[in-house]
């Protein structure tokens, strides 16, 4: 939620996450009303790091801002509120059972 806070230019947060399958392999299943599957792949999210509770002098700025201008994106000025920026990156190889019914 910070990452919005702080840094998202827009309130769609289109190109805020992304998932990228590298693998999806059918496995065999022991249960003929599950299908089983293999995902494997990575992922990569934008996120930040603030402050919390969010200081006095942040949120002021923010409400005058907004009272003054309307609303803005990002609403709060990471500079003033120290929030740091951070990019998370992962991998995942996941085995999971879905009902057969669904596929």
């Amino acid at each position: 939620m910070a990452y919005a806070q702080y840094f998202a230019t827009s309130d769609d947060g289109k190109d805020d996450a992304h998932i990228v399958l590298s693998k999806v392999e059918k496995l065999s299943s022991k249960n003929a009303l599950l299908v089983r599957y293999r995902l494997v792949g990575t992922f990569r999210f934008k996120g930040a790091n603030g402050p919390e509770p969010i200081d006095e002098a942040c949120a002021k700025e923010a409400g005058m801002y907004a009272g003054q201008h309307g609303k803005r994106n990002p609403p709060f000025r990471a500079d003033l509120c120290k929030a740091k920026q951070i990019q998370v990156n992962g991998s995942f190889d996941i085995v999971q059972d879905f009902l057969a019914s669904a596929f």
